[in-house]
């Protein structure tokens, strides 16, 4: 599951990681409530669920010169959690994170379970279309 709060972060490396990730295999969630965001998801060569929860839009709402960026968690083991900060250099994000490789550390433990429990919570809204969308069938709607 991969949470993306700024288009920004979102950029060709990305997508390409996650078209090599959906290649062998590994479905692709995508949270977030940024338009630009959903649009490129939408327009990329894989197949990917887009989703928005209350936490997402929660987070989005934060104000602030330090907000959360993205997360992310993979298979609810590792985890990556980011936060930007007013930008050094004009439209380019200046982004710290921490990560795991498990949930051996606190951070990563608290991240897993808040995403899981979100997972949890919203599965069904998420997956029965209320919160819902596949990028693959907005693309081809829109063709």
């Amino acid at each position: 599951m991969l949470i993306v709060l700024d288009d920004a972060l979102l950029d060709d490396e990305l997508l390409a990681y996650l078209t090599e990730a959906a290649e062998r295999g590994v479905a692709i969630n995508v949270g977030t409530v940024v338009d630009s965001v959903r649009e490129r998801v939408a327009d990329a060569d894989f197949d990917a669920s887009v989703f928005r929860t209350g936490l997402i839009e929660w987070f989005q709402e934060m104000s602030g010169t330090s907000r959360v960026g993205r997360l992310l968690m993979v298979d609810r083991g590792p985890v990556l959690v980011s936060a930007l900060h007013d930008e050094r250099l004009p439209g380019v994000p200046n982004e710290t994170a921490a990560w795991s490789d498990g949930v051996n550390h606190g951070m990563a433990t608290f991240t897993e379970r808040v995403l899981t429990y979100e997972l949890q919570e919203n599965v069904e809204e998420v997956y029965s279309g209320e919160h819902f969308e596949s990028a693959s069938s907005e693309s081809s709607d829109a063709e």
